[in-house]
């Protein structure tokens, strides 16, 4: 008994002195039993469940796994010039003609077969797309590129050669020579399609401020003059500086040079063959503006040879972006771009190799194909005459990666 009294003593003086502080938030407490009762006190403590913790506490994340993934956002796809290929020079050519003899004091005429001096216009379908402007992107990138372009009724003015020339020649008859009346009959233009195929690529170095190309076009000729070869190459070379340059829209200016190798056939004119390196500096400007883009190309097209033509380009593009989604199509960007050509030489009926003043207006949608392809479809067409063909039809596909 005198053991129980002092036990109860202890705990009622520590319970007095200190109270219950020491307990934990939240501990369930047994009530305290009478002093005299004559048992000993038992505190009980139970443990709350985890879930009844304190629920203000931020939940505990493990460092330790990766990151969530988020799907990539779609790059914006800057449409490259669709162009008009370049269809800028004619050349003369003899063609076979049939000559009507009238023998002198006599009604007779004798239709004989007669290769004449007329010469009419025909166009060069091996230099098609030598301009910079044709599926040319205005900043330096890194690509594969293919182009098909059909021409219908590709043809040139006929110089006057279709019309009616009568002229006095020695004609010889059966041994006799005497002068007789020749009747030349007027010459139409020879007529025809030009198909052709253009194989490029570009690479860029330097974050993408430089990069060297290379175009390689086959083409085949139908219709009067039926021809199929290669096409002349060109290389290029384009660099975009800093100062000019906007990463986050997308705007900027490049200058470049291509260089286009005779590669393909010469051009035959009435004095010999005529084939020479065309130096072609240039420049190009581009300008995003929300959905809408501004771009293009001026550039001087330069031969080795004083004999052969130099023309100034001038190609300016607009286009609005309809459509930035994911899926298969990412992008619709429908464009409408004006070609200006200017012959600098060579302007005259007389010059054996003749330049064009054209205006070609183009027409077309680029088509975003995944994430990195171009898909584009266009049509051109000359409003400005004489007309080197009626119209063209276009198909580019261009691989960034």
């Amino acid at each position: 008994m005198r053991w129980a009294l002092l036990a109860c003593g202890l705990t009622f003086f520590c319970l007095a002195t200190h109270g219950v502080a020491a307990l934990e938030p939240g501990v369930a407490k047994s009530a305290p039993m009478p002093v005299n009762s004559g048992a000993p006190i038992i505190v009980v403590v139970q443990q709350q469940p985890e879930k009844d913790k304190d629920k203000t506490a931020p939940p505990q994340i493990d460092l330790t796994e990766a990151p969530p993934q988020f799907a990539e956002a779609p790059r914006p796809q800057y449409p490259q010039m669709m162009g008009d290929q370049g269809i800028y020079s004619l050349v003369l050519v003899p063609i076979p003609a049939l000559a009507k003899l009238r023998i002198p004091d006599s009604t007779r005429t004798i239709d004989v077969p007669f290769t004449g001096t007329r010469k009419v216009r025909v166009a060069v379908a091996s230099r098609g797309g030598i301009k910079i402007g044709e599926n040319e992107t205005v900043m330096p990138g890194t690509r594969a590129y293919f182009t098909y372009n059909y021409y219908n009724n590709v043809q040139g003015p006929a110089d006057g050669a279709d019309a009616l020339q009568a002229s006095t020649q020695k004609v010889v008859v059966r041994g006799q020579t005497f002068d007789a009346d020749v009747f030349v009959p007027g010459a139409a233009a020879p007529r025809g399609d030009i198909h052709r195929e253009t194989f490029g690529l570009e690479k860029s170095f330097l974050d993408d401020r430089f990069s060297l190309g290379i175009r390689v076009p086959i083409f085949q000729q139908t219709g009067d003059f039926e021809d199929a070869d290669l096409g002349d190459i060109s290389f290029i070379v384009k660099w975009a500086p800093e100062a000019f340059l906007e990463r986050e829209s997308g705007s900027g200016m490049s200058l470049g040079l291509a260089v286009t190798a005779p590669t393909g056939p010469d051009i035959e004119t009435p004095s010999g063959e005529l084939h020479t390196t065309l130096i072609q500096p240039f420049l190009g400007y581009q300008i995003n503006s929300g959905r809408r883009l501004v771009y293009g190309f001026t550039s001087i097209a330069i031969p080795t040879d004083d004999n052969d033509l130099t023309v100034w380009f001038n190609d300016v593009g607009f286009g609005y972006q309809l459509l930035e989604r994911y899926g298969f199509v990412r992008s619709v960007i429908p464009a409408l771009e004006v070609h200006v050509t200017t012959p600098l030489d060579h302007r005259s009926q007389n010059d054996e190799i003749r330049g064009l003043d054209l205006v070609v207006l183009t027409g077309g949608v680029h088509l975003g194909v995944g994430a990195r392809s171009l898909l584009t479809l266009g049509v051109a067409t000359p409003v400005t005459g004489p007309r080197p063909y009626d119209v063209e039809a276009l198909v580019q596909f261009n691989l960034r990666y």
